[in-house]
């Protein structure tokens, strides 16, 4: 099996092994990404990716993938200490660092390649469902003015918005420029004054088994602002989502404590924990 570095030409190919929302980003810019080829009788297929997102002075591994028949040999391991490799000749980074929930299985992967297990930074999720902010008291509320879907939000803006979040050094699961098509419906923006002051981005958790909020913007942390794009983004979820759907919010949030704190049911919080490789110092193997 061979290893090598994606690029944008490569996306068609190996976008199959990523989440939809992760597919878009491979080989665009803030983004480092391995592939991995299995030798055929036909030819050279993909069957593992390996997806980063690179920082000023720390890497975070979005995705590691290899298909089902390769797994327990070693595959993801070639995929890791390959990009450990070449993060520590090129010294783009001082640390390699991966965000799991604290059941996750792939915890011991981390560990057993040489991570250390740290306190989460994005300290909590908030996980609750569709029906119980529906019914709680954002579900009667009548959806403010200023608050549109995303997909309305006229190209002009975006472009504006995309240029301000580019200069402030966003440091999020989206890239910039923003595209309409990449969220959910329930994905929302409170425009006044021909400007974007508010942003809800939802977008389909692996498996589409549920939906996480990916990105918020709030000028100036404003309350009203948050609540205004709350009780839009439920709305839109109970007309276009079963009741059942889980939702993944993160607690620090501001928008997700207006939530979380309207819900009819009790949060179920999920711990996170950072799993860290530092890349200064030690060899290049």
């Amino acid at each position: 099996m061979d290893i090598i570095v994606l690029k944008e030409e490569h996306r068609a190919s190996f976008s199959h092994l990523l989440p939809e929302t992760l597919a878009q980003q491979l080989g665009g810019p803030g983004t480092f990404s391995l592939g991995l080829l299995d030798r055929r009788e036909d030819g050279f297929h993909p069957v593992g990716i390996l997806m980063t997102q690179v920082g000023e002075s720390d890497v975070e591994i979005l995705w590691i993938y290899v298909e089902p028949e390769l797994r327990f040999q070693g595959a993801g391991t070639r995929l890791l200490r390959s990009l450990i490799s070449i993060l520590k000749r090129e010294k783009t980074a001082g640390t390699l660092a991966a965000f799991l929930d604290s059941r996750s299985e792939y915890t011991y992967f981390f560990l057993f390649n040489d991570f250390d297990i740290i306190t989460a930074s994005r300290e909590k999720l908030f996980e609750t469902t569709v029906g119980a902010l529906a019914e709680g008291k954002l579900g009667s509320f009548t959806v403010p003015r200023g608050v549109i879907p995303f997909s309305q939000v006229p190209n002009v803006y975006l472009r504006a918005f995309s240029q301000k979040a580019q200069k402030r050094g966003e440091d999020t699961l989206v890239s910039f420029p923003l595209r309409r098509e990449d969220y959910l419906p329930c994905s929302v923006a409170m425009v006044e004054h021909e400007e974007i002051t508010g942003l809800l981005l939802f977008a389909e958790d692996e498996g589409q088994e549920g939906f996480s909020m990916v990105y918020r913007y709030v000028l100036a942390e404003d309350s009203r602002r948050a609540a205004a794009m709350a009780c839009a983004s439920v709305h839109a979820m109970a007309k276009q989502h079963p009741y059942e759907t889980p939702v993944r919010l993160m607690t620090m949030d501001k928008i997700s404590q207006i939530i979380a704190g309207t819900s009819a049911s009790p949060a179920e919080e999920t711990e996170l924990v950072a799993l860290t490789y530092e890349l200064e110092g030690g060899d290049e193997t």
